[in-house]
């Protein structure tokens, strides 16, 4: 923990070099990641520093895929393709399956919130932090995803073999072809609204 708050006090600053060098010494995949997803935002903030974004991202990408499958690894997954979205849609849509691939894979996979939590306990007294994976969630990132392709989005959405969450997806993604139609032209007005 002592590494993790070490890199995000650098993230913060700006001081991405040594932000990298603290987070590699973070051994939990999932906090690691929570400190590459922080590095890469702030990294595209600053237009000089998009490939290193891209480069963070990437080095993430391969980080998580050698994670144990589990519904936080398709979490992670589908924050990078939420981050990759903004540099990469064709990345992006990747991430997306990978996580469809994970989500078949493990069995009643709880995806109802998009956090990692972080627990300390000490002997009289215990710690503990929530860290937000970028991606408002499972559903959101769907939503997000059929802005860039609505066809590859729907086919990885009906690719989950949970029903509960298969249906969460196609939803999610077709109700962002509703909210298209409702901006369409309509005998020249907009129809939302009108």
């Amino acid at each position: 923990y002592f590494w993790f708050l070490r890199s995000r006090l650098a993230i913060k600053e700006g001081r991405f070099s040594d932000a990298e060098k603290f987070a590699a010494k973070v051994p939990e995949v999932e906090h690691f990641a929570i400190l590459a997803f922080e590095l890469a935002q702030k990294q595209m903030d600053d237009i000089n520093d998009v490939s290193s974004a891209y480069q963070t991202l990437s080095s993430l990408g391969k980080t998580i895929r050698r994670a144990e499958d589990s519904a936080t690894k398709a979490k992670l997954l589908l924050g990078l393709a939420s981050l990759y979205r903004k540099l990469n849609p064709n990345f992006a849509m990747d991430e997306m399956a990978e996580a469809v691939r994970v989500i078949n894979r493990v069995s009643n996979p709880d995806m109802s919130s998009m956090a990692v939590y972080r627990q300390i306990v000490g002997k009289t007294s215990s710690s503990y932090a929530v860290f937000m994976i970028p991606g408002k969630g499972f559903e959101e990132a769907f939503r997000q995803m059929a802005e860039t392709d609505i066809s590859l989005t729907l086919s990885n959405a009906r690719a989950i073999d949970n029903r509960y969450l298969r249906t969460l997806a196609v939803l999610a993604t077709i109700g962002r072809c509703a909210d298209l139609l409702d901006q369409v032209p309509v005998d020249g007005e907009i129809a939302a609204g009108n």
